[in-house]
């Protein structure tokens, strides 16, 4: 064989191959799992207007995080967690400051109603004007508060007491409970001027909740009583206790 002359003075190493290792890969870690503690603490946390659940998901949250920072890789969702521990406080607080506004709505309305029937159905007792005075009284619902609307004549002897009493000067709601929630009864005593003698009574009214996109409250008479000095006059069912001494 006839080497060119260009290469004769060359000399080439052999070329080598790397030979290929035998030896078994290390095996990989189990894979992280998602932590069903920060699962639950997100959902709980982020459920709308019920702040106890919102700060319990916050909690579940702060547990969740330090299991998983605990477990040495093998869980996760770190993020969910933080989320709801953040996210259930500001749900929370957010949802409390709502149902504070409509607890002081309700109680406003309450108040309102309240104070619209006590002074609406007196008058029109000191006017004599017995039919007006059916019209504040609830009709009977089956399954709901019992009413019984009382009869004319009921209402002309109710009517004829307080004229002996004296002339109606002014009606006053000093106090207002409610029994049933949002579609059961308020009870509320309630001070009448007759005359230059102020007498005790109660009241009791059936409320309902009317309306969608603008609700208000309703109320109806289911019962009346007056301590007058001529002796106790009582309309409708279940009146409730006069309570003289919460002056």
């Amino acid at each position: 064989m006839v080497v060119p002359a260009a290469l004769s003075g060359l000399h080439l190493a052999p070329r080598t191959i790397p030979a290929m290792s035998t030896s078994p890969s290390a095996p990989s870690g189990p894979a992280a799992r998602l932590s069903p503690l920060a699962v639950i603490a997100l959902v709980v946390a982020l459920l709308p207007l019920c702040p106890p659940l919102n700060f319990l998901g916050a909690a579940l949250g702060i547990v969740a995080v330090r299991r998983i920072d605990r477990s040495g890789g093998l869980l996760s969702g770190r993020r969910a967690a933080r989320v709801a521990i953040f996210g259930g406080l500001l749900m929370g607080i957010a949802s409390w400051w709502f149902w504070s506004g409509v607890a002081t709505w309700l109680d406003a309305q309450m108040q309102t109603r309240t104070n619209e029937v006590a002074r609406g159905f007196f008058d029109d007792a000191a006017s004599n004007d017995l039919i007006a005075m059916q019209g504040w009284w609830a009709p009977a619902v089956p399954g709901g508060v019992e009413a019984t609307t009382p009869s004319v004549e009921q209402l002309r002897v109710f009517a004829d007491a307080m004229h002996d009493a004296g002339d109606l000067k002014h009606v006053q709601v000093r106090e207002v409970n409610t029994v049933g929630g949002f579609n059961g009864a308020i009870e509320a005593w309630i001070v009448l001027t007759l005359g230059d003698t102020q007498v005790n009574g109660g009241m009791r009214l059936r409320i309902a909740m009317e309306g969608i996109t603008v609700p208000v409250l309703k109320a109806q008479l289911i019962s009346v009583r007056l301590d007058l000095s001529s002796g106790e006059q009582r309309l409708g069912r279940r009146p409730p206790d006069t309570t003289g001494d919460g002056q």
